[in-house]
């Protein structure tokens, strides 16, 4: 019995032998691959492992899928990322789709094409495989073989002369045929480096008579190695087992120029009255030498700049440095102004390039600079460092103290309180010693009508002085008034006596019943009063005495009560206990909307304050990020700090390890702050909105007091929640 499918003899028909093939065709219309459709179905991707693999960056890893029931194709997308089309209609997600023979499929730059077993029958044979398969003893031209032609392979026409262009990938596809046994084959490409190329499949298993097409993927980068010149290209196919069978063929591929440059000045930020001074650096990025044209202004066009060179030609890949002057008109007075600079750099190939900056310019003289001379004289004035009128110098002003040596050693605070106490008794005495000068003077010119009032003032005056502890001064001598009418010869109270015989100087002689005076009895500095006198006679030194003034024929010293001593026990010190430093935390921006979380940059800043009067030794402070944040890979910057600053950065994609930043064995000087800044970010892009808090804990070491915290937090805002713009 002889079943309807059945071939003659039973035996059942097999279901690959009417299978269709698939054709892989590239942009340009060429066959690349073909390959058997069965009933185990074919697989397209981009990933290596695939049935059939696509090169290419719009492709998924995987992409389609092919599948043969025995009558019918079917494919389905995989979801892939850039979509399948057929027949020009895109193929929904997951959806299993009927592939007629004569419909395209379209993934990415590839088109498949179905080809049915009929299809087959009256296909004519391509031309270049025909080529490569047809007499071995004909060679195309460019190409040489060895081993009595048993390898073939060759390039297609259009791409024997190519043109690179840098950061651009170009897809050459190279057929390789076997025409003897079945062998392994390896293509080789030489002339280019070898980072430029990418070769899916380096070996290939053939059976005699079968062909293979390569897709190879050739990217220049775009840098200054991608030369601007024809490069000699030879593509050789051997036999692993025997690698003098080879064939090969020639090429001249030719790089295209391009052109990019980065333009830096440094610093950034100039400062001076009337000039400053910067570089202007140029990195030429691209594959050919460039010529650049130097300018520069600023927004107030005031300021004159001159380049060391305003024209530059910058090989590839070098860099030039160009010095740059700034000089902006003189000001005398005022405060510092502001300038914005502009430098840029044309190059034909390119355009302008344009770098910004700043220039400080300081005054002659700065605007404080007056109010503080203003309180300078005014606290010289205060404190008498400048001469008073009448004073002969510029030393009459000044306090002793400033007319000590150098290395003179420090008083002691008892014995300068006792100075001090005895300098103010000194003029008190030297007070009332003028006013005793000023009353005898006095009663000596007066009439005889007026004598008795004069007298009783200079009684009273001696007994100031006398109180004050005042030796009386020596006056000059004095004409003895002649005896008028009715004038009495007898000395009134507080008169002394005078003497021809007595001397004009003061002798310490002991009282009756009294003890010797002192030696260090003060002297008056109050200068000797000279009289215009006829008759020069010497006056005996009288002293006054706490008691009622009695004439004596012998001058008297009283003895001058001695000025208490103040203590001698230095004033009591108050110890100010040694603080832990204030810590301060910030993060900028402190809200950013839940979309934003992927892109965002946020800046993270640390600043530890010492307020002691003395450094602060050992400090340390640490903040845990995780597993919110992680500190990116940028440069941290850090100011008076000290000491070493640790990152922890997180190490796996799970980011389960700790992200932390911790200063160790910091110093911070007195009255002075510890600043760190970095920038941070979040380790999912998808973080929930919510607000997120981050803890600073500070402390530095022989410090009782607990260590200092901060707080910051950032809050990551739902759309609902942003305020409106």
């Amino acid at each position: 019995m002889v079943r309807g499918n059945d071939p003659p003899g039973g035996a059942p028909a097999d279901p690959n032998a009417a299978a269709p093939r698939v054709e892989l065709l590239d942009p340009q219309g060429q066959l690349i691959q073909t390959i058997q459709l069965t009933l185990a179905g074919i697989t397209v991707g981009r990933q290596p492992g695939n049935d059939l693999v696509l090169n290419a960056p719009i492709v998924s890893r995987e992409h389609l899928r092919i599948d043969w029931d025995g009558r019918r194709a079917y494919v389905t997308d995989l979801s892939s990322r850039s979509g399948s089309r057929l027949a020009g209609a895109l193929i929904p997600p997951d959806q299993r789709q009927v592939w007629a023979a004569g419909q395209p499929l379209q993934i990415g730059p590839y088109t498949l094409r179905l080809l049915t077993a009929a299809a087959r029958a009256s296909q004519q044979p391509d031309p270049l495989l025909s080529s490569l398969l047809g007499d071995p003893a004909a060679p195309l031209p460019g190409q040489s073989s060895s081993g009595e032609g048993r390898i073939a392979v060759a390039l297609s026409p259009a791409q024997v002369a190519l043109t690179l262009t840098p950061g651009q990938p170009t897809l050459v596809y190279v057929t390789i045929a076997n025409h003897g046994p079945s062998d392994t084959l390896v293509l080789a490409i030489e002339g280019l480096p070898t980072t430029w190329i990418d070769t899916p499949n380096e070996m290939l298993s053939l059976d005699q008579g079968a062909q293979a097409v390569l897709p190879i993927t050739i990217t220049a980068p775009a840098s200054p190695e991608s030369r601007v010149r024809e490069y000699p290209v030879t593509l050789r196919a051997y036999s692993i087992q025997n690698p003098a069978i080879a064939a090969t063929t020639s090429a001249r591929w030719r790089v295209r120029p391009f052109a990019a440059s980065r333009l830096e000045l440094a610093p950034r930020r100039a400062r001076g009255q009337n000039q400053a001074g910067y570089v202007v650096r140029i990195t030429n990025l691209g594959n050919r030498a460039a010529r650049y044209t130097l300018d520069a202004s600023d927004d107030e066009q005031v300021l004159a700049f001159a380049f060391a060179e305003p024209e530059v030609v910058v090989e590839p890949g070098k860099v030039v440095d160009v010095p740059l002057t700034a000089a902006p008109p003189q000001r005398i007075f005022g405060r510092p102004l502001r300038h914005t600079i502009s430098v840029s750099a044309s190059n034909p190939g390119e355009g302008t390039l344009t770098a910004d900056g700043e220039f400080l310019q300081d005054p002659l003289v700065p605007i404080w600079a007056l109010p503080a001379a203003g309180a300078l004289l005014a606290l010289l004035l205060i404190c008498g460092f400048l001469p008073r009128p009448g004073a002969t110098s510029l030393f009459a002003g000044l306090p002793i103290g400033y007319l000590l040596p150098a290395n003179a050693a420090p008083l002691d605070p008892a014995a300068a309180a006792n100075a001090t106490a005895r300098a103010v008794a000194l003029a008190t005495a030297d007070a009332a010693g003028a006013a005793v000068v000023a009353a005898r003077q006095t009663a000596d010119a007066a009439p005889a009508a007026e004598r008795g009032a004069a007298q009783t003032a200079l009684a009273l005056a001696l007994a100031t002085a006398n109180a004050a502890g005042t030796a009386v001064p020596t006056l000059a001598p004095s004409v003895t008034p002649t005896p008028r009418p009715g004038a009495s010869d007898t000395p009134l109270p507080g008169t002394p006596t005078q003497t021809p015989e007595s001397q004009s100087t003061s002798t310490l002689t002991p009282e009756s019943g009294g003890g010797v005076l002192p030696t260090n009895t003060p002297r008056s500095i109050i200068p000797t009063v000279l009289l215009d006198t006829p008759t020069p006679t010497p006056l005996p030194t009288v002293t006054p005495s706490p008691t009622p003034i009695t004439p004596t024929s012998k001058p008297v010293v009283t003895e001058v009560a001695s000025t208490p001593s103040l203590p001698t026990s230095p004033p009591p010190t108050v110890e100010v206990p040694t603080t832990q430093p204030e810590v301060g935390l910030a993060f900028a921006p402190a809200e950013i909307g839940v979309n934003q979380v992927a892109d965002a940059s946020i800046k993270m800043t640390i600043v530890l304050t010492n307020t002691n009067d003395e450094p602060l030794d050992g400090v340390t402070f640490t903040i845990d990020l995780a597993p919110t944040l992680r500190v990116a890979d940028d440069e941290t910057a850090d100011k008076g700090c000290g000491g070493d600053l640790t990152i922890e950065r997180p190490s796996d994609q799970l980011h389960t390890d700790t992200s932390s930043v911790t200063l160790k064995s910091g110093t911070i000087m007195k009255r002075d702050r510890c600043v760190v800044s970095m920038r941070v970010q979040f380790i999912h892009s998808d973080q929930p909105a919510g607000s997120y808090t981050f803890t600073v804990r500070a402390s530095a070491i022989g410090i009782d007091a607990e260590q200092r915290t901060s707080d910051a937090t950032i809050a990551i805002m739902a759309p609902s929640d942003l305020p409106p713009r």
